[in-house]
C-alpha cells in the first residue's frame, strides 16, 4: 500500500510540475508579444516623425529656391537700370523692383539721351507704316501665340544718320517682314548652344540638361523652305503622336555638365561639343555615337574645327588656355597660355587664330610658335575690361573674303563689327619668329582695331550671348560710299549679323544701313542667334527651353 500511495503521489507532482511550466510558457510567449508590439508601435511613431521632419526640410528647401530667384531677378534688373556705383545694402528698394512691369519702358526712356529719344523707335501694332503711305503686315506662323514686333535703331557710327523716315523706310526694304516658321522644345532645361551644320542638313542643341541633340532640318522647316542640298531618303526627326518634335538622336550619358559650344566637321559628318563637365566629346553624326572623350583642365568655353582640317581642332578655357589638339594623337596637344580666362575662340582657313578672353582682349595667335602677334582691347580704353562673350568672322561669298569682319560681342551690351582685313594682312605678313607679344600684359603696348559697325540695343551683360553673320551670295561686303538710300531690297543682297540678348528678344542688325529689328517670342533669355551657314534661316535658342527658327518672309 505504501508503494502504491507513493506512486500516486510522485504522479500527481509531476502532473503539478508539468501544468506549471505550461503556465510559465505561456506568460513569456505573451511577454514577447507584448514587447515586439510595442517596439513596432515605437517604431512607426519614430516613422511619422521622420516624414514630418522631411515634409518640412522640402517645404524650406522651396522657400529657399524662391528667394533665391527672386533675388536673381531683382538682381538682374538692377543690373540693366541701374549705373554701377559701390555697393551700399541702404540702396536696395525692393518695392520699387518689384513695381518694375509696369514702369521700366518708361524709365528706359528716361535713362536714355535725348538724341535717342528722337531716332529709336519701337513699334507694337500689327503693321508696319512706310514713308510712302504703305503698310508690311508682320507675320506669324498659323495659330501660333509667337509674336514679333519690327522696330529699329539708329547705326552707332561715324556715318551720317538719315531722316527718321528714310530710316524706317530702309529697315522695311533691307530687312522685311520676319516670321517664326517653326518652334519646338529642345530640352529639360536653358539651351545654351546650338549649330547647324555646313551641309545645311543638320541642327545641333544642347544645354543645362546635359543632352545633345541633333536634328533633321527636314523635319522642322517647311517644306518650300527647305535647301536644295537636303535628302529624303536618310533618317530624319520624327513627330510625336501630340505633335511634339522628336530629334534624329539625342544622347545624354556622356556630358556631366552643360553644354556652352558645338563645332562641325567640315564634311558634317563629325561634331565636337564641350561643356563645364571639362570634357570634349567627338560625335559620329550618323551613328550617334562618342568616338572620342579628351578632358581638359577647367571648364570648356569655346571649341572649333580648322576649317581646312578635320583633324584639329582648338579649345579655349577657364584654366586661361588655348588648346590645339590632333585628334589622331591628342595626348600630343599644343597649349598655349593667357593672363585670362578664353571665353571663344574662331580659325581661319588659314591657320590664324584669333581669341576673345575676360579681360576684353582680342587676340591673334600664331599657332606654330604660340605668339600673340597682335592684341586690341575690345573697349579701346585700358581701365574698361568687360569680358568678350563671342567672337566670329565673316566667311565671305569668296575665298578671299573670308575673315574682312570681325563679329565681337561684349559685356558691355555692344556688339561692334571689326574691319577684319588689316588684322587678316597682318597676320599673313608677320614671321613665325618674329616674337610680337609672346605674353600679354595690361600694362603693355596694343593697337587697336579699325571698328566699322557697333550696334546696341540688345542686352548682353553678364551673360554668355552670341551672334551670327548672314551674307547675301550677292551682297558687296564692302560698304559702298555712294550707298542708295533703300539700300539693299532683296536677301541676296544684305550683309546682316543677328545676336540674341537677355532681355528674351533677337536683334537682328544691317551691317550696310545700319538698322535694326527686334524679333519677339521667347520666354526667356535668347543665348545664341546662328544662320544657319549659307541659308537666311534663323535659328534661335533660350532659356525657355525652346529653339525657333525665323525666316524672312517669302516675297524677299
Amino acid at each position: 500500500r505504501m508503494d502504491a500511495k507513493q506512486r500516486l503521489v510522485g504522479s500527481i507532482s509531476r502532473s503539478v510540475s508539468s501544468l506549471g511550466s505550461a503556465e510559465t510558457g505561456t506568460s513569456v510567449a505573451k511577454s514577447t508579444e507584448t514587447y515586439y508590439k510595442n517596439h513596432i508601435d515605437k517604431s512607426l511613431k519614430e516613422n511619422k516623425q521622420l516624414k514630418q521632419k522631411l515634409q518640412q526640410l522640402e517645404k524650406e528647401n522651396r522657400s529657399l529656391k524662391k528667394s533665391l530667384y527672386e533675388l536673381t531677378i531683382k538682381y538682374d534688373y538692377m543690373c540693366q537700370q541701374r549705373t554701377p556705383l559701390p555697393f551700399d545694402i541702404d540702396d536696395l528698394d525692393f518695392d520699387s523692383i518689384d513695381e518694375a512691369d509696369t514702369s521700366k519702358d518708361s524709365k528706359e526712356e528716361e535713362m536714355e539721351p535725348v538724341e535717342e529719344d528722337v531716332n529709336r523707335t519701337r513699334l507694337k501694332d500689327s503693321s508696319f507704316s512706310t514713308a510712302s503711305g504703305g503698310s508690311i503686315g508682320l507675320l506669324t506662323s498659323s495659330g501660333s501665340e509667337y509674336k514679333f514686333t519690327k522696330g529699329w535703331v539708329s547705326p552707332n557710327s561715324n556715318r551720317e544718320s538719315k531722316s527718321n523716315v528714310d530710316s524706317i523706310t530702309r529697315v522695311a526694304t533691307t530687312l522685311g517682314a520676319w516670321n517664326v516658321v517653326n518652334s519646338f522644345k529642345a530640352g529639360s532645361g536653358a539651351i545654351y548652344a546650338i549649330k547647324g551644320s555646313p551641309c545645311r542638313r543638320y541642327l545641333a542643341s544642347g544645354g543645362f540638361d546635359k543632352t545633345i541633340r541633333v536634328w533633321d532640318l527636314d523635319a522642322v522647316v517647311p517644306s518650300e523652305l527647305r535647301s536644295d542640298s537636303t535628302s529624303s531618303d536618310r533618317n530624319t526627326s520624327s513627330t510625336s503622336s501630340n505633335g511634339s518634335i522628336n530629334p534624329i538622336w539625342s544622347n545624354g550619358e556622356e556630358h556631366r555638365l552643360n553644354i556652352v559650344d558645338f563645332s562641325w566637321s567640315s564634311d558634317s559628318t563629325h561634331l565636337l561639343s564641350g561643356g563645364y563637365d571639362s570634357q570634349i566629346k567627338l560625335w559620329n553624326v550618323p551613328t550617334g555615337k562618342a568616338v572620342q572623350s579628351i578632358t581638359v583642365k577647367g571648364f570648356v568655353q569655346s571649341i572649333m574645327f580648322h576649317p581646312q582640317d578635320d583633324s584639329l581642332f582648338y579649345v579655349g578655357t577657364t584654366h586661361k588656355q588655348l588648346i590645339i589638339y590632333d585628334k589622331r594623337s591628342p595626348n600630343n596637344a599644343h597649349t598655349f597660355d593667357n593672363p585670362s580666362i578664353i571665353n571663344s575662340v574662331h580659325v581661319y582657313r588659314s591657320g590664324l587664330v584669333i581669341s576673345g578672353d575676360s579681360w576684353g582682349m582680342l587676340k591673334l595667335w600664331d599657332q606654330r610658335t604660340g605668339n600673340v602677334l597682335f592684341s586690341s582691347n575690345n573697349q579701346n580704353s585700358q581701365a574698361n575690361h568687360r569680358p568678350i562673350s563671342h567672337v566670329h568672322a565673316t566667311s565671305g561669298t569668296r575665298p578671299e573674303e573670308e575673315g574682312l569682319y570681325l563679329g565681337v560681342n561684349c559685356y558691355d551690351n555692344v556688339l561692334r563689327v571689326y574691319d577684319g582685313e588689316s588684322l587678316k594682312s597682318l597676320g599673313n605678313s608677320v614671321p613665325p619668329n618674329s616674337g610680337l607679344g609672346t605674353t600679354f600684359s595690361p600694362s603693355g603696348n596694343h593697337r587697336s582695331l579699325q571698328i566699322f559697325r557697333s550696334f546696341t540695343g540688345h542686352k548682353n551683360s553678364n551673360w554668355p550671348i552670341k551672334s551670327s553673320f548672314y551674307e547675301g551670295k550677292n551682297c558687296h561686303m564692302r560698304f559702298p560710299e555712294d550707298n542708295d538710300d533703300k539700300g539693299p531690297s532683296r536677301m541676296e543682297d544684305v550683309f546682316l549679323i543677328a545676336s540674341g540678348s537677355a532681355d528674351n528678344n533677337v536683334y537682328i542688325y544691317d551691317c550696310h544701313s545700319g538698322n535694326s529689328q527686334i524679333l519677339e517670342g521667347h520666354k526667356g533669355h535668347v543665348f545664341s542667334a546662328h544662320f544657319i551657314p549659307g541659308s537666311p534661316l534663323l535659328t534661335t535658342c533660350s532659356s525657355d527651353s525652346t529653339i525657333k527658327l525665323w525666316s524672312p518672309s517669302r516675297n524677299q
